[in-house]
């Protein structure tokens, strides 16, 4: 199960089984956008989406990845120019991490050892995930928004298409019915058209478990808030997507002037995959 959350505010929520649960906080009628001169059928997509998430929902993973965390916080908010705060501080810290995954079947298990903090050397197994703003877990299960059991709970429309670096994709708005169980994600889906591959999603800030605290800081400000955060699964074994980049920003735009108030950032990349063992339903089969 994926899993996030918050720092200094004393929460730990769980949300419905294969979502990540985000910070602070953190088929279908459908419409057809899309100018193509022949749209793609949305069902079709969804088929192909919700095979490729059985397919990895069904597979047996053993890898080991350098897992390469940033985080900054800025105090007080970040409005640039900079030199417009003379006593800016910048709380920030850069880990490395060696992240190992195992799973087998619905079984899934994840492990880190810091290997870096802050460029000094460190040898510290079993060592969670240090983030100043959030904390997270396996955000390899991102994709199964798009699964064949929580497509029932979702309304699906083509938003159009885009590139998630030189994989053209289609991209998908999803939207919770009325019947959808409380405290999930939902947001835009960048799938590829040819294998239903999940390669980036995109989460609207206002499905982010204890959105409440952000809207109180917004209100502080008088402020809007702008909540980002993005994961790409840009790596491939044997028809499975696995992350390579997620990227958290906290930014408030002013009522008045509409300056950008930038508290947070945060930056997690992986790269340096070694596959143990990447077997899916599929691959069996042959």
């Amino acid at each position: 199960m994926a899993t996030c959350r918050t720092r200094g505010a004393g929460v730990l929520r769980k949300i419905p089984p294969l979502l990540i649960m985000l910070p602070f906080v953190l088929a279908a009628a459908v419409r057809l956008p899309c100018q193509d001169a022949n749209p793609p059928s949305i069902a079709e997509i969804l088929k192909k989406a919700a095979a490729y998430c059985h397919r990895f929902g069904t597979a047996t993973l053993n890898y080991v990845c350098v897992e390469d965390l940033r985080d900054t916080i800025y105090i007080p908010f970040l409005r640039l120019p900079r030199s417009l705060y003379e006593h800016l501080k910048i709380r920030s810290n850069h880990f490395v991490y060696d992240y190992q995954l195992v799973k087998v079947g619905e079984k899934i298990s994840e492990q880190r050892k810091l290997l870096e903090e802050n460029g000094n050397p460190k040898n510290v197994p079993a060592a969670p995930p240090r983030m100043g703003r959030f904390a997270f877990q396996m955000i390899i299960l991102g994709p199964m928004i798009l699964s064949e059991y929580w497509q029932q709970y979702h309304d699906y429309e083509i938003a159009g298409r885009g590139k998630v670096g030189k994989e053209k994709c289609l991209i998908i708005e999803a939207v919770p019915k009325a019947s959808a169980p409380h405290g999930h994600l939902f947001g835009k889906v960048w799938i590829k058209e040819q294998d239903g591959r999940i390669m980036r999603l995109e989460w609207y800030q206002e499905s982010i478990q204890n959105y409440e605290i952000i809207e109180e800081t917004a209100r502080a400000l008088k402020a809007k808030p702008q909540i980002r955060m993005t994961m790409e699964y840009s790596f491939e074994k044997n028809g499975v997507g696995f992350p390579s980049k997620c990227r958290i920003s906290e930014d408030y735009i002013t009522n008045e002037r509409g300056f950008r108030l930038t508290l947070s950032e945060t930056t997690d990349n992986y790269k340096n995959y070694k596959f143990y063992t990447v077997e899916t339903e599929v691959r069996t089969r042959q």
